[in-house]
């Protein structure tokens, strides 16, 4: 498994700097290149790593069956997220457009950093509104077509709410908080984030509590660059399987 990883992280440097591998059947085994992708698709990073490594000689000399599969999933999960990303753009120019404050975490915000976004699968977009906005915020995505994915839900009480849209693929998770507030051990880390939609004083280098990104044309409300890096470093202790969605 420790080849697999290191395998795992030079292609993955390779495609964050859009080259390619050179492996040969000397360096990786066919049974370790499996392993890779496998992995890959775990970690929503195949179509990243599949850029990167299906010119290399060991790729040229997979099972065709093996490279076409993979292929198939890899257009398939850009296609997807390019379609979320689209319906991403209009919903949240939507919530803004009714006086709503959306901040974007992680998500769109994050995969605009890559060469190529829609390589980087997000299972979900997590948005972070005023928690007095909560109200209009369900009724606004409710009446823009977004269905409560557990709809037995106490929504009132849970400080994050999913939904889900209709034959669309996509789903976002909207936050009244960052972290549950009744939790011991993380309940007071919101301490960081709650209110930062009205900060007006500049702590962070000039930046105030949210910053706008434009990605594709769309300006997203987002928090500034301090605090999101600061999310984003606690977030891997708390809940390591959220840094890889």
């Amino acid at each position: 498994m420790q080849k697999i990883n290191k395998y795992f992280l030079e292609a993955l440097k390779a495609s964050l700097n859009s080259e390619s591998v050179s492996w040969t059947t000397a360096d990786v085994s066919f049974e370790e290149f499996s392993q890779l992708y496998q992995i890959s698709n775990i970690h929503n990073v195949l179509s990243m790593i599949f850029e990167a490594t299906f010119s290399c000689e060991v790729a040229q000399q997979m099972p065709p069956q093996f490279m076409m599969m993979f292929r198939r999933n890899v257009i398939q999960s850009i296609a997807q997220q390019t379609m979320k990303s689209s319906e991403f753009q209009v919903l949240s120019d939507h919530l803004r457009s009714k006086g709503i404050k959306p901040c974007v975490v992680k998500g769109i915000v994050c995969r605009d950093l890559y060469p190529n976004p829609d390589a980087r699968v997000s299972g979900d977009e997590d948005v972070f509104i005023p928690e007095e906005q909560f109200g209009k915020s369900h009724k606004t995505l409710t009446d823009y077509g977004m269905t409560l994915m557990e709809p037995d839900q106490d929504i009132e009480s849970i400080y994050e709410v999913p939904y889900v849209k209709p034959g669309s693929p996509l789903y976002i998770e909207l936050h009244k908080h960052m972290f549950p507030p009744e939790s011991e051990a993380y309940g007071n880390l919101n301490r960081f984030f709650d209110g930062i939609h009205n900060r007006t004083e500049k702590p962070h280098k000039g930046e105030c509590g949210l910053i706008e990104e434009e990605i594709n044309g769309t300006k997203f409300l987002t928090m500034n660059h301090t605090d999101n890096l600061l999310y984003v470093r606690l977030l891997p202790s708390i809940c390591p399987w959220e840094i890889m969605r």
